[in-house]
C-alpha cells in the first residue's frame, strides 16, 4: 500500500478555548511513525504552542528516519469587522489549514496568529479566534510562496456553503485561495462514514477535480478507534460544553493508516483518484523544508529618554565613584560606549543618589563592592550573549515606571531572586535594599556568569488594574515599533481534578465523585 502524509491533526493544545482533542504531542508523532506515515502535521486550532515541543521531540527521535514533521495552524476565517460587540450567536468561523513550507512561512503563521489573538483572542462570547481574510491577503501577499493552504473540514467555507446550497460562493472562495496561494492550494477530502462528509467529498471531486489540486487528511482528535469513547466523554467533561456534538462528526476523527483511509474513500472514489490524493499529500510534505524555530533570546530595547535624566545627581554620583576608586562604570560612560550602557549608568547613578545616598559622611564601600560584583556578571553575560545586557535592565525600568504611572497600579516590593540585585533596587524595579536586610540578599541566584541567560524578574501588580496596565504597555511599545502580546499559561490538572473532570464526562453523581476523590491520599504533591 502506498504511503500518505497526515496533514490535519490536533493535540491537547487545541483545547485552549474549546474542549477538543486528547492527543498528546509526543504520542501523535510516535503513532504516526508506527502507522508508517510519510509525514505528520501539527495543526492545532489557532495555536502554535505545540510546535517547539513537537520539533524538539521529533529531532531527538526521528531526525534520521524516513518520516517528516510539518508545522501548521488551523485558523478561523471570519467576516471583516467582526468584534465582540457585533458578534451574532451562531456566527460561523470558517476552518482553514495553513502549513509552513519554510522558516519564512512559519514566521507568517506566527504573524497571523499574533494578529488574531491580539485583536480578537479575548472575545468572551466567541469560542474561536477570528482571522480576517484581509490579514491573510496582506501577510501572504507581501511575500507569497511560503505557506500551503488546504480547505480543512466540513467547517470550512466550502463545507458550510455546500450544506447551505450556496455553490457560487464556493467557486468564489476557491478562486480567491488560488489567487493567494497558487499551486500551494489544495482541496482537502476527509475519510468518513458521515453522510454529510461523503456528500461533500463527492460534490467537490466531481465538480472541481480537473480544476484544483486535491489531498486527503484525517482531522485526528484522538489516536485510535479504541479511544473514541474516551474522546466522547472528554468532550462532555466541561460543564459549559455540555451541548457539544460528540457522535457523528468525530466518528472518524482518529489517526488512520493508509489502508484505513483507502477503505473509507473507496466507497465513493476509484483507486486512481485516491492514489492521486495520497501522492499529493506526500507532495505537500515534500514542499515543506526542515527548519529550526530555535534562536537566542533577544534583549529588548526602549527609547532612551535623555532629556529626563538628572545630570546634577549623576555628577554627585561620579564624585562618589572617584572617592571610592570605583571604575566599573568607566566603560559604560567613556568614549565609544554604546548608548544602552550609558543609559544604564545614568539610571544606576540617579537611583543611588535617590535611594542610597544620605550624606557625604556615610560609608558606601559595601554598596560599591556589590555594584562592582553585579556589573562584572552583567559584562560577562553580555559578552557571552554578544549583546548588551544593559538594555534588559533599561527596559524593565521603563516597564515598572509605566505600571506605576500610566497603569496607575501599585507594584509589590519584589519577588524571588530579583530582590537580591542591588541594580534592580537602584532602578526601582524592586523596592528592597538587598544589603539592608537581616541577612544581606545574594544576587548570584538572579544573575551569574556561569549561567549566561536573561535574568528572570517577576512583577506583582493590582489585578483590578490589569487592563489599564496592558493598555499602557501596548501604547508605549507600539509607539516604538515593538509588539506587546499576552502569553497564556496552559495549566494541567492533577489527580483529584482529573477524577472530577472524568466524573462529569461520565455523568457520575457528585456524591460518588466526592467519595472517590476522598480516597486519594492527601499529601504533598498529590492534589
Amino acid at each position: 500500500m502506498v504511503k500518505y502524509a497526515s496533514l490535519h491533526n490536533h493535540t491537547s493544545y487545541s483545547n485552549l478555548k474549546l474542549i477538543d482533542s486528547i492527543n498528546k504531542t509526543e504520542d501523535l508523532i510516535d503513532y504516526g511513525y508506527d502507522l508508517g506515515l510519510a509525514a505528520i502535521a501539527i495543526t492545532d486550532h489557532d495555536c502554535l504552542s505545540a510546535h517547539v515541543q513537537a520539533l524538539e521531540y521529533f529531532n531527538k527521535k526521528y531526525k534520521d528516519k524516513p518520516y517528516k514533521l510539518v508545522l501548521g495552524n488551523e485558523i478561523y476565517i471570519s467576516r471583516e469587522g467582526l468584534t465582540e460587540e457585533n458578534h451574532q450567536p451562531g456566527e460561523k468561523f470558517y476552518h482553514c489549514i495553513l502549513l509552513a513550507k519554510d522558516a519564512i512561512g512559519h514566521e507568517q503563521l506566527r504573524e497571523l496568529s499574533t494578529i488574531a489573538w491580539r485583536d480578537h483572542g479575548y472575545f468572551r462570547v466567541i469560542m474561536r479566534t477570528p482571522t480576517y481574510l484581509s490579514d491573510i491577503e496582506r501577510v501572504v501577499g507581501a511575500n507569497p510562496g511560503h505557506l500551503i493552504c488546504t480547505t480543512a473540514c466540513l467547517g470550512s467555507y466550502p463545507g458550510v456553503k455546500f450544506k447551505l446550497g450556496e455553490y457560487d460562493a464556493i467557486d468564489s472562495y476557491l478562486e480567491k485561495m488560488v489567487e493567494l496561494f497558487g499551486e500551494d492550494f489544495f482541496i482537502e477530502i476527509q475519510p468518513s462514514n458521515q453522510e454529510d462528509q461523503r456528500l461533500y467529498n463527492r460534490y467537490m471531486v466531481s465538480t472541481y477535480w480537473n480544476k484544483y489540486n486535491f489531498t486527503v487528511a484525517t482531522d485526528s482528535h484522538y489516536l485510535t478507534k479504541d479511544e473514541r469513547k474516551l474522546h466522547r466523554e472528554f468532550l462532555k467533561s466541561k460543564e459549559s460544553d455540555g451541548n457539544r456534538e460528540v457522535d457523528e462528526f468525530y466518528s472518524a476523527a482518529y489517526l488512520m493508516s493508509a489502508q484505513e483511509v483507502f477503505n473509507y474513500l473507496s466507497q465513493d472514489f476509484r483507486e486512481e483518484k485516491i492514489l492521486t490524493m495520497f501522492e499529493n499529500s506526500i507532495e505537500i510534505a515534500n514542499r515543506c523544508q526542515n527548519y529550526s524555530l530555535f534562536h537566542d533570546q533577544i534583549v529588548p530595547k526602549i527609547q532612551y529618554e535623555w532629556n529626563s535624566r538628572d545630570e546634577e545627581a549623576f555628577y554627585k554620583f561620579s564624585l562618589l565613584m572617584e572617592q571610592y576608586n570605583f571604575t566599573s562604570l568607566d566603560k559604560y560612560i567613556g568614549i565609544g560606549a554604546n548608548e544602552a550602557d550609558k543609559y544604564l549608568a545614568y539610571l544606576i547613578g540617579e537611583g543611588f543618589m535617590k535611594r542610597i545616598y544620605k550624606d557625604k559622611n556615610t560609608d558606601y564601600k559595601e554598596y560599591f563592592e556589590r555594584l562592582n560584583e553585579e556589573l562584572y556578571h552583567i559584562n560577562a553575560i553580555s559578552e557571552a550573549r554578544k549583546q548588551p545586557l544593559s538594555d534588559y535592565f533599561n527596559t524593565m525600568n521603563k516597564i515598572v515606571n509605566l505600571i506605576w504611572t500610566d497603569g496607575d497600579s501599585l507594584i509589590g516590593p519584589g519577588r524571588g531572586s530579583a530582590c537580591g540585585s542591588l541594580i534592580n533596587y537602584l532602578l526601582g524595579i524592586t523596592q528592597l535594599d538587598p544589603l539592608r536586610q537581616e541577612l544581606p540578599l545574594p544576587f548570584w541566584r538572579f544573575m551569574n556568569e556561569s549561567r549566561p541567560d536573561l535574568p528572570d524578574i517577576d512583577i506583582d501588580t493590582e489585578s483590578m488594574r490589569r487592563e489599564r496596565i496592558l493598555l499602557a504597555l501596548k501604547k508605549y511599545f507600539n509607539s516604538i515599533n515593538s509588539e506587546v502580546i499576552n502569553v497564556c499559561t496552559v495549566g494541567t490538572i492533577k489527580t483529584k481534578s482529573a477524577i472530577r473532570t472524568a466524573g462529569r464526562g461520565l455523568d457520575i453523581e457528585d456524591a460518588v465523585i466526592n467519595y472517590i476523590v476522598s480516597l486519594v491520599p492527601t499529601e504533598r504533591g498529590v492534589d
